[in-house]
């Protein structure tokens, strides 16, 4: 069946598809409130995480050519318990999300209908949120365990190519695990960049043996290795200092993303208990996708603008279709619910 989508006509950057009210203001400072909690969070259990790579296990599966085995040197089993901190603050911002909608509704219905005075309220013994809090953090964690069996692959291939020993890769592979495959690219690149400034006109023999990468492991060679001391250090530091900044940044784009989630969620679970109650006509209102207006807006949302259909209904996109924001990474748009009497 094919929805029919009703499209607002161009107009400035106010009104239809924009925020015109205090709705979406109200939304987004409750996704400014939690956002911390969840960088927070994600940060610590990413660290925590690549702690628990078994170093041993990774050198055996390097040396024998066995990539199964360097995978599965990774614990991401128990990747969901290191994240499990997102939940509850994701959960407290989707309910109150959906508490923020429900005096929208009441004022909305009261304009609508002024003989019914303002009675709804957020169920917050509803399960249904709690189950899609859940799913969602199924969610996260098999995108982060995806991303960082590609970014491992990427690493062995890169270090493959390059002619690392498999001691020199040992560590790399423990540093990217929680980061994208173009984050573990930047790493690996900032490292050799690091050493051909330090190490440019040293032997073959003389970069392995003093290689930053293996400081964790044994030497053979330790008085190569106490010559350049001071070097070796500083591209140690100055490597773990751009890897936290890069995982930091992972976690912040996530938090950024799932703080919009959990608004949403909120409205749409809003939407569905108010539904529930008699309080609307479900299959006569709209869902209107909303934008921020300034110059961050993408070209994949900003079409977006003013779309309204049907509430069970998916927003189609070039991205694919959704059924509700965020759209894409750092999205920040929101929704509207527009009633029938309204349309």
């Amino acid at each position: 069946m094919r929805i029919r989508i009703e499209k607002a006509p161009k107009r400035p950057k106010s009104g239809r598809g924009f925020p015109d009210s205090g709705e979406f203001e109200t939304l987004h400072k409750i996704a400014d409130k939690v956002r911390p909690l969840l960088q927070i969070s994600l940060t610590k259990g990413i660290i925590s995480f690549q702690g628990k790579v078994d170093l041993n296990e990774t050198l055996v599966g390097l040396q024998t050519g066995d990539i199964s085995r360097v995978i599965d040197s990774v614990p991401f089993e128990e990747f969901a318990g290191e994240i499990i901190d997102l939940r509850d603050p994701m959960l407290a911002a989707a309910i109150e999300s959906g508490e923020a909608q429900a005096a929208f509704l009441n004022r909305s219905v009261s304009r609508l209908i002024p003989t019914i005075p303002p009675r709804f309220a957020f169920n917050t013994d509803n399960p249904r949120i709690a189950r899609i809090i859940d799913n969602r953090m199924l969610l996260i964690t098999n995108s982060i365990t995806n991303e960082t069996r590609s970014a491992i692959a990427k690493t062995v291939t890169d270090a493959f190519n390059f002619g690392q020993t498999a001691r020199e890769t040992t560590k790399d592979i423990a540093d990217v695990v929680g980061m994208t495959t173009r984050q573990a690219t930047a790493l690996t690149n900032f490292r050799r960049n690091l050493e051909a400034e330090n190490f440019g006109g040293l032997t073959d023999v003389q970069r392995r043996v003093i290689a930053p990468r293996t400081r964790n492991l044994n030497f053979r060679d330790a008085a190569i290795r106490g010559k350049f001391a001071d070097r070796v250090g500083s591209i140690d530091a100055k490597v773990d200092k751009y890897k936290d900044r890069l995982i930091k940044d992972r976690a912040n784009n996530i938090a950024r993303t799932e703080s919009i989630f959990a608004t949403s969620a909120g409205q749409a679970e809003i939407w569905e208990q108010a539904a529930e109650e008699g309080l609307y006509d479900r299959n006569g209102a709209r869902k209107e996708w909303i934008v921020t207006p300034d110059d961050r807006l993408c070209p994949f949302c900003e079409p977006l603008a003013g779309v309204r259909i049907p509430l069970a209904a998916q927003f189609q996109s070039d991205l694919g279709p959704v059924d509700q924001p965020p759209l894409h990474p750092r999205c920040r748009c929101a929704m509207n619910l527009i009633f029938a009497e309204e349309l």
